[in-house]
């Protein structure tokens, strides 16, 4: 195939810039991988001047240096009492505020929560400004700095196929606490047999008996731990639910 001088050119140019951007490329990975190992060495060469200083201090200049590290915490602790107080004095029960420069994070306590609806908490600092208002007054627009994505309900459908009761342990001695286990199957597996442990509590474990064998049960709102489900105050449970796929889910187990 005949190639005109032009094209050759046009060739000859884009593989010189491909190269002149591959040689950039490598240039800046080399210029990150030596800053990455210059701060690793400053940060190692810190270490040992501090690992060295202290072992080189004589009893008066260790006994200093301890007294001023306590000294930063209890001021540190003084500082938290301080806005802890201070806060405790400003709030009132049945008074509204406004209250700017706070962080609103939620509780999870157990791992990932199905729940649309969460616990969240207000956590104030020092620089929290807390003034009370009228109720009658206008509540100014909230604005949010990010965006927060609630997880999706998730609703499971499955068989149970055991149940039974469990001890609650406080220092080695079993506690009266309601607590109760329930082992469900279903066909998740690729048309198999799939078996998930959930943990009951409360009513939930109190209306745990053993004529639930074989039935079809619904869970709503639940929690997800290592390998096994558990119930909360939100979890909605529903037993022998006539939905097409509870019917479909029995037929399956049925002739198992």
């Amino acid at each position: 195939m005949h190639t005109t001088p032009e094209e050759k050119a046009a060739r000859l140019q884009t593989q010189r810039q491909g190269k002149a951007k591959a040689r950039a490329a490598q240039e800046t990975n080399a210029t990150s991988d030596d800053e990455a190992t210059r701060l690793q060495k400053q940060r190692q060469g810190k270490a040992k001047a501090r690992a060295a200083q202290k072992a080189s201090e004589t009893p008066e200049e260790k006994a200093a240096r301890l007294d001023k590290e306590r000294q930063a915490k209890a001021d540190a602790r003084a500082a938290q009492e301080t806005n802890a107080t201070r806060f405790d004095a400003e709030l009132q029960l049945d008074n509204v505020y406004i209250i700017t420069n706070a962080l609103v994070s939620s509780h999870d306590d157990f791992g990932r929560k199905f729940d649309p609806h969460p616990d969240f908490g207000l956590r104030l600092f020092s620089d929290t400004i807390v003034r009370w208002v009228d109720d009658d007054l206008l509540i100014p627009e909230i604005n949010v700095s990010g965006d927060i994505t609630a997880m999706p309900t998730m609703p499971a459908l499955q068989v149970i196929e055991d149940v039974g009761m469990l001890a609650i342990c406080h220092s080695l001695e079993p506690s009266a606490d309601d607590k109760s286990f329930a082992t469900l199957v279903d066909d998740s597996a690729g048309g198999s047999r799939a078996t998930i442990r959930l943990t009951l509590y409360g009513k939930h474990a109190r209306s745990a008996t053993q004529d639930r064998f074989g039935q079809c049960l619904l869970l709503q709102r639940f929690k997800v731990n290592d390998g096994a489900i558990s119930a909360s105050a939100h979890t909605c449970i529903s037993i022998a639910a006539s939905l097409p796929e509870a019917k479909r889910l029995l037929h399956w187990y049925s002739t198992q």
